[in-house]
C-alpha cells in the first residue's frame, strides 16, 4: 500500500479533488513504527502531520502522575494536522501501540505545496479542519468498527484448540468482509522457512515480515492470529499486531495458572486482552470465569458456544466493535416502560450483544442477559414490585425509610449467586460511589450485589458497603449510563429513557419571601418525604437531556410524565402506553438514514437487520 492509497483511503480527505491528494502524495513519507516508538511528545513543537495506514496509536494525556490514555488512533485517522497548521506546541504524546504503517507530512514539504499550489493547499487545510471538527462533535469516541483489523488469540492452558475457535470466527467474520487466518506455517510459506520465528531485532527480516503483514491488512477485512502459546518471536510479533488480543480457556477447563498465561503476560507489553470462554451446549462448564480473569488480569470477560453459530457471531461482533448494545434508564415504576419497550423489540425481531443500565433499569436488563423473555420478565417484576412489592419493609428511618431486606432476599431468588462473569451476554450496571462522587461500572462481581447498590435510592434505601465506602442508585449521577456503554466500545447503541421532565411544582405560592415547605390538607400535588428524596436523588438537568438525545444511535424517551417512583399499580398500563409508544419510533428509526448505518455497523446475521423485512 503506497503513500496515495493511505491518503485516499482515510475518512479525512475523503472527496479531496486527485490534485491536492496527488501533490499530497509527492510530499508524503511512509514508515513502518514499531511498539513503543513515540510519534511525538508533548511539548514538542508541531513539525509534521501523520496519516495512519494500518495499526494502532495511543493518544496520551500528560498528568502529575505519568499519562492518562485519551483514546486509541486507528486506520484512517490524521494525527496532528491543526497543530502543525497553527504553529502551536503539542499537548499530547502520541505512543505506537503495535506494529503501524504511517504516512507523514513534514512542515517544509507541506509549505512548499502552500507555495506553488496556494489553491490546492487551502483545500487541504479546509479537510484537516473539517475532519477535526467531526472528531469533537463525535465527543472522541473509540475507533469505528472499521478500524478493528486484527485478533490475536492466545491459548490459556496446555491442549486449547486453537484452529476449531479461529475458523469459527472466521466463518462468522468472512459475512462482515474477506477474513485470514495466519500461522506461523501461513508466513514460512509465502516468506520462507523460518520467517515467522525470525527475531525482532533482525531489522531486515523482521521489516520484511511487518510490511508483508501490513500489505494484508489491506487486502483483507479481518486478520486471526493464532499465537504459538509462548513466548517465541511469532507469539510476539501476533500481539505486537493485534488490534484485539482473545485469551481462549475451554469451558470445561479449571482455572489455574499456566506456562501460556505465563509466557502471555511476559510479552503483552501494553496490550490489553480479553479472556473468552469457549463452550460446547451439552459440555459440563468446570471453567470459573472470575479466577480465569484474574488469572489474564483483565475484567472483560466473553463467551462462545462451538455448536452455536449465533453464538461465535455475537463474539465476532463483539471483538470487531460491531455489536448492538442496549442501555435501560433508572425511574422506580416507570421502569415498567422498558417492557414495553422489550415487548417492542421482540415483535421487530431486534436483540442485543451488550446490556447495561441503572436502577430499575438494571434490574431488567439483568433480565434479560439471564435469558428471559419479556413475558417471564413481566411475571417477575409483577411479583416482585406489584403482588409482594418487596420494596415495602418501612423502619425507623436511622439511614433509609425502607429495611430493604426483603428486596435483598427476592435479589437471591432471582439471581442466586450468579456472577457478572456468568453471563453469555455482556452485562453492566452503574451505581453511584458516594464516598468518591463518581459513577461506577460495575462489570466483575455478583449480579445482585451490584444489582442492590444499584437500584438504592440515598434516604429511601440503605446504601452498600463496599471496601469501607457507600454505594447507591446508579441514577444519582447517571440514571442513563450511555456513555459506560462506549467506553466499551462494542458498537451503535440503543438507548430507553424513562426520566421524569414534568414541572416540579405544588399549587402553593409564599406571600412575600421563600419559606420552608411545610404539609397542608387539600394542596394539590403537595411533595412527601418519598418523593421529595427521590427526585433530590435523580433530578437531571437540561443540559444532560440534551446530551442524551444524541449519545444513542436510537434514543427513546418513553411517555411517563405523571407516573411515580412507587405507582407500582399502573404496571399493566404503563407496558402497554410503551409499547404503542415504542412500535412506530422504531419503525421510523430502521426506516432512517441513521438506522440504516446502525444495521450496517451492526454487522453479521444480527436480527436487526431482518428488522424491516
Amino acid at each position: 500500500m503506497d503513500a496515495q492509497s493511505i491518503l485516499a483511503s482515510s475518512p479525512a480527505f475523503s472527496g479531496l479533488n486527485s490534485k491536492s491528494l496527488n501533490l499530497l502524495a509527492e510530499a508524503a513519507e511512509k514508515r513502518l513504527l514499531r511498539p513503543g516508538h513515540v510519534l511525538f511528545d508533548a511539548g514538542d513543537h508541531a513539525e509534521s502531520f501523520h496519516v495512519i495506514g494500518t495499526g494502532r496509536l495511543l493518544l496520551l494525556r500528560p498528568e502529575a502522575d505519568g499519562f492518562h490514555l485519551l483514546r486509541e488512533l486507528a486506520r484512517g485517522e490524521v494525527v496532528g494536522g491543526v497543530s502543525m497548521m497553527t504553529g502551536e506546541q503539542r499537548l499530547t504524546r502520541v505512543e505506537v501501540l503495535r506494529e503501524s504503517v504511517v504516512v507523514t507530512i513534514s512542515k517544509p514539504a507541506f509549505e512548499q505545496i502552500a507555495v506553488k499550489h496556494p489553491h490546492e493547499a487551502i483545500e487541504i487545510i479546509r479537510f484537516l479542519v473539517g475532519r477535526l471538527v467531526r472528531t469533537i462533535n463525535a465527543g472522541g469516541e473509540v475507533p469505528s468498527a472499521q478500524s478493528l483489523a486484527t485478533i490475536a488469540l492466545v491459548p490459556g492452558h496446555p491442549g486449547m484448540d486453537l484452529t476449531t475457535v479461529a475458523n469459527a470466527m472466521a466463518k462468522a467474520m468472512a459475512e462482515q468482509g474477506a477474513t485470514l487466518r495466519l500461522s506461523a506455517e501461513r508466513v514460512d510459506r509465502a516468506l520462507g522457512e523460518g520467517a515467522a520465528h525470525s527475531p525482532l531485532d533482525d531489522a531486515d527480516r523482521s521489516e520484511q515480515v511487518a510490511a508483508w503483514l501490513s500489505e494484508l491488512e489491506t487486502q483483507y477485512r479481518y486478520l486471526i492470529y493464532a499465537t504459538s502459546g509462548d513466548d517465541s518471536h511469532w507469539s510476539r510479533r501476533c500481539i505486537r499486531q493485534a488490534d484485539r488480543v482473545l485469551i481462549v480457556v475451554d469451558g470445561a477447563a479449571s482455572a489455574r495458572m499456566t506456562p501460556e498465561i505465563q509466557a502471555f503476560q511476559k510479552i503483552r507489553g501494553r496490550a490489553s486482552a480479553e479472556l473468552c470462554i469457549v463452550h460446547y451446549e451439552a459440555e459440563k462448564n468446570r471453567a470459573d470465569p472470575r479466577a480465569w480473569a484474574d488469572l489474564c488480569a483483565t475484567d472483560s470477560v466473553l463467551h462462545a458456544t462451538l455448536d452455536r453459530p449465533e453464538s461465535f457471531e455475537r463474539l465476532v461482533r463483539l471483538v470487531t466493535g460491531r455489536g448492538l448494545g442496549l442501555v435501560l434508564g433508572g425511574g422506580g415504576a416507570r421502569g415498567f416502560a422498558h417492557l414495553g419497550l422489550w415487548k417492542a423489540l421482540e415483535a421487530q425481531g431486534i436483540e442485543f450483544d451488550v446490556l447495561g443500565g441503572a436502577s430499575m433499569g438494571a434490574y431488567i436488563a439483568a433480565l434479560m442477559a439471564i435469558g428471559m423473555d419479556s413475558e417471564a420478565a413481566t411475571v417477575n417484576l409483577r411479583e416482585t414490585f406489584v403482588d409482594n412489592n418487596y420494596l415495602n419493609d418501612y423502619v425507623v428511618p436511622r439511614v433509609g425509610l425502607i429495611g430493604g431486606r426483603k428486596f435483598l432476599r427476592r435479589l437471591d431468588e432471582v439471581f442466586g449467586d450468579k456472577r457478572v462473569e456468568d453471563l453469555h451476554i455482556p452485562y453492566f450496571c452503574v451505581s453511584t460511589n458516594l464516598s468518591q462522587g463518581e459513577s461506577v461500572m460495575h462489570r466483575r462481581g455478583t449480579l445482585r450485589h451490584w444489582l442492590a447498590a444499584s437500584m438504592a435510592v440515598p434516604g429511601i434505601v440503605p446504601p452498600v458497603v463496599w471496601k469501607g465506602e457507600l454505594l447507591c442508585d446508579g441514577g444519582v449521577l447517571n440514571s442513563l449510563p450511555v456513555d459506560k456503554m462506549r467506553e466499551l466500545g462494542r458498537g451503535p447503541v440503543m438507548s430507553c429513557d424513562v426520566s421524569n421532565r414534568e414541572q416540579f411544582v405544588i399549587g402553593q405560592e409564599a406571600e412575600e419571601i421563600p419559606e420552608p415547605l411545610r404539609w397542608q390538607r387539600g394542596v394539590e400535588r403537595f411533595p412527601g418525604i418519598v418523593r421529595l428524596l427521590h427526585r433530590a436523588a435523580t433530578v437531571v438537568s437540561s443540559e444532560t437531556i440534551a446530551r442524551r438525545e444524541t449519545d444513542a444511535e436510537c434514543y427513546i424517551h418513553m411517555p411517563v410524565s405523571g407516573i411515580g417512583m412507587f405507582d407500582w399499580d399502573r404496571m399493566d398500563e404503563i407496558i402497554q402506553s410503551s409499547y404503542d409508544y415504542a412500535m412506530p419510533r422504531l419503525d421510523a428509526f430502521l426506516a432512517s438514514e441513521e438506522g440504516a448505518l446502525t444495521q450496517r455497523q451492526a454487522a453479521g446475521r444480527h436480527s436487526m437487520l431482518s428488522a424491516t423485512g
